[in-house]
């Protein structure tokens, strides 16, 4: 054992001998850490181990199965009986490794090939606390029917923050992507699904370290090759133009996918670049859009409320169903569907000041059907809210890069009559929506036609008050 001490550089060695040509333990360790032997038998050896000045000192225990071959199922049935209660008597806990599982081997190469795992690591809890970094794994040995196992204790020093790992749906579709998954999948054959996992997502948070900060260079280089390209006529540059294209068009869905994942657009679901806005309402969508309203509501400028629609649906049902699909093709409201009545409620019994008053719409119910049926399934105004949440913590992490960004906080209440409708659409078309989309949006807006009857009459009777 001294010529492999020395081969293998260790400074120091503990010995238990061996029964002749069987058996025998023996532990290696360097200058650099402080090691006690605290006991041992043929089949263990028992220690303390501080691997650092100021480190926590802990315990480890090496322990093999007896070397007589008669005894060797005594050894196996310990294991057995120290993996079941009293492992768990102890507070210890199975500490997977990397690698082949499959630590012993027999008859390899022939029909009658046996694979077992043998070799474990168990820990306590209050180890892992200690070492949170710390890794194992199984190697490759030529010479010996057993893979020999290292532990990598590893202290994760404080004040070092380590990205934790997520999966890029937008890498789903990169043949690298299945490739690795393949691999790693099947080279922790033996280990359970967590394990798996974990394997699988240090190798693609390897790969995709840089990944997605080349969407752009990347989409930016195949749209001046695209530009170069569109000069040339022949059928090189035909062939190079159309893959070209479907490149750039793949990389535009790569970058759609990343984003969509990040703003959690699960009401975008099953659609690509906003499409899914133009789908055809359902039937049902409608009824259930009228049906949700309360029917006893104000009236209106038609004098129709929810509830004459909700009593009548037989009858009106089909043709409000028709209103809000030719809607969503034309992007066109029919005339006075959006004809609206301002109204002042008062904030109090004798309203003195135009704040003592508070303006509210009443819209007709058609266009309340419409607009609830268009804009209103699996979209919540709540996701407003974890939008700007999330624009805020973008900005509050950006702290590098040459794009400079700002964020303005509007009272919308104030700025609603003062934000021009051009803004509006510029900042639709800014954002990508699609144009007929951007239609039917403006149409909200333009189509109203305001009746301010009841507005006069409020303004009336604050002039009238007594104590003004």
């Amino acid at each position: 054992m001294e010529l492999v001490r020395v081969q293998l550089g260790f400074q120091n060695m503990f010995v238990v001998d061996a029964s002749g040509h069987k058996g025998g333990l023996a532990m290696l360790w360097q200058d650099s850490m402080e090691l006690v032997i605290t006991g041992f038998l043929k089949n263990h050896v028992d220690s303390t181990v501080i691997l650092d000045i100021g480190s926590p000192q802990w315990r480890f225990t090496g322990y093999y199965g007896y070397p007589e071959r008669a005894r060797r199922r005594e050894s196996w049935q310990l294991l057995r009986t120290l993996s079941g209660q009293t492992v768990t008597d102890c507070g210890f806990q199975d500490f997977g490794f990397m690698g082949n599982q499959f630590t012993w081997e027999k008859s390899r190469g022939t029909p009658d090939m046996i694979e077992e795992k043998l070799d474990r690591i168990l820990t306590t809890d209050s180890w892992l606390t200690l070492f949170e970094g710390a890794k194992a794994c199984s190697l490759t040995c030529p010479y010996s029917d057993h893979l020999p196992l290292i532990l990598m204790p590893v202290v994760i020093p404080m004040g070092i923050c380590h990205r934790r790992f997520y999966f890029d749906n937008a890498r789903i579709r990169e043949d690298k992507c299945r490739e690795i998954i393949s691999n790693r999948w099947s080279w922790t054959i033996g280990q359970d699904v967590l394990d798996h996992i974990a394997v699988c997502g240090i190798d693609l948070g390897r790969w995709g370290k840089n990944y997605n900060k080349e969407y752009q260079r990347k989409i930016d280089v195949c749209k001046s090759r695209l530009e170069h390209l569109c000069m040339r006529r022949d059928d090189t540059g035909f062939v190079e133009y159309a893959r070209t294209e479907n490149e750039l068009i793949f990389l535009f869905n790569q970058q759609h996918t990343y984003w969509k994942q990040r703003a959690k657009e699960h009401w975008n679901k099953d659609g690509d670049l906003n499409t899914k806005l133009l789908r055809p309402m359902s039937a049902e969508e409608v009824r259930r859009a009228v049906f949700q309203m309360h029917p006893d509501k104000s009236p209106r400028p038609d004098g129709l409320g929810s509830g004459f629609f909700k009593h009548f649906w037989d009858i009106v049902g089909n043709d409000v169903t028709m209103l809000c699909r030719n809607f969503l093709h034309t992007a066109k409201l029919p005339t006075n569907a959006n004809d609206t009545f301002i109204v002042l409620i008062p904030k109090k019994p004798n309203p003195d000041s135009m704040k003592d008053l508070r303006p509210i719409v009443l819209c007709n119910v058609i266009y309340k059907i419409v607009s609830k049926s268009a804009f209103g399934l699996g979209r919540l105004i709540s996701d407003n809210i974890m939008l700007a949440y999330e624009g805020h913590h973008y900005l509050k992490r950006k702290t590098q890069g040459r794009e400079e960004v700002v964020a303005l906080k509007i009272d919308m209440s104030k700025a609603y009559d003062r934000v021009e409708w051009q803004f509006l659409k510029g900042v639709m078309l800014r954002m990508g929506f699609h144009q007929r989309w951007i239609a039917i949006m403006m149409e909200t807006l333009v189509s109203v036609n305001e009746n301010l009857d009841y507005l006069n009459q409020g303004l009336r009777d604050l002039k009238e008050s007594p104590n003004d």
